[in-house]
């Protein structure tokens, strides 16, 4: 059993965010106007107007702020011949013309929200998209990679170890199941590839979609524990599964500054049932709503895992 340690925690408010190099922008997204700012609950978010992920393209139009305070975050499928823009409106039925497919999605970035060296709790309460079909994820996660110029995510130019936390990661494939993950130790090798110097670690829990739920993950030390509505369902220990870091130590990695994400993406690739499928473009497509209605990052002096962890 792991020490209990007592720490002090305080709530990290960030004025203003340094924004770090956005996605590479696309001629698909050649359109969409950059990447802006987001003042909402507290934090002063990067918005993102370029670039994109799988099939998707990132616009500002796609995060918006309710009149109640609720974020939304959405994707949606949109039929134009040529680049994607701002103005284009969402189209969930097939498109007359299959090759005018087009998809949007929104992403908002936080960075360097917890500082170096601490521990944190962070906590998101969100409600699922109602109305999806296969081929969308919405995530809620942080990580503390450092992008660079020109540096993809975790990618052939990528120097520096990866930590990442998916506190939930949910697949319109899979409606009725969360996914929390933990990945550490990306590191660039000789041959120009990335590894992950210790696996995933995967909790899933059956949940109503349409339910407001509160997801949360505590990291203390190398220690990340998933709840969702306080029960708990994952622990992830770095190093311990199955193997030890070489190139970088879980100490490097978990006590970097985190940076914290949320958004919609849409995959590419062959339609199917499966969660990492694209959606059929001869088949309905409704505007996906991620619904975030809190988010709180609390921070504390590092430490080791209690025994609730």
């Amino acid at each position: 059993m792991l020490a209990t340690t007592t720490m002090a925690t305080a709530m990290v408010v960030v004025g203003a965010v340094t924004a770090t190099s956005a996605p590479a922008v696309t001629a698909a997204a050649a359109a969409v106007p950059p990447n802006d700012t987001l003042a909402w609950d507290g934090y002063e978010w990067e918005r993102l107007g370029s670039g994109g992920g799988h099939q998707g393209v990132y616009r500002t139009e796609n995060v918006r702020v309710k009149d109640n305070g609720d974020l939304v975050i959405t994707a949606m499928r949109h039929c134009t011949p040529g680049s994607l823009t701002g103005s284009d409106d969402p189209h969930p039925e097939p498109c007359a013309d299959l090759s005018d497919t087009k998809y949007s999605i929104g992403r908002l970035n936080l960075f360097g929200v917890v500082p170096q060296g601490q521990d944190f709790t962070l906590k998101f309460v969100a409600t699922m998209p109602q109305r999806h079909s296969a081929g969308a994820r919405s995530a809620l996660w942080a990580n503390n990679v450092d992008q660079g110029p020109g540096v993809g995510y975790c990618g052939a130019q990528s120097t520096s170890p990866l930590g990442e936390i998916d506190v939930i990661e949910w697949y319109s494939a899979k409606p009725n199941q969360t996914t929390q993950s933990t990945h550490a130790g990306c590191i660039t090798t000789g041959d120009g590839q990335h590894e992950l110097s210790t696996t995933t670690t995967k909790g899933t829990e059956a949940f109503d979609p349409a339910e407001r739920t509160t997801f949360t993950a505590t990291k203390r030390g190398s220690t990340v524990t998933y709840r969702v509505n306080g029960v708990r369902v994952a622990r992830h220990v770095c190093g311990t599964n199955p193997k030890p870091n070489n190139d970088f130590t879980c100490a490097e990695i978990m006590s970097r500054p985190w940076n914290v994400i949320m958004q919609t993406e849409v995959f590419k690739g062959p339609a199917g049932d499966g969660k990492f499928d694209g959606p059929s473009r001869r088949e309905r497509f409704p505007t996906q709503r991620l619904v975030v209605h809190d988010v709180s990052i609390t921070t504390m002096a590092a430490g080791a895992a209690s025994a609730d962890d």
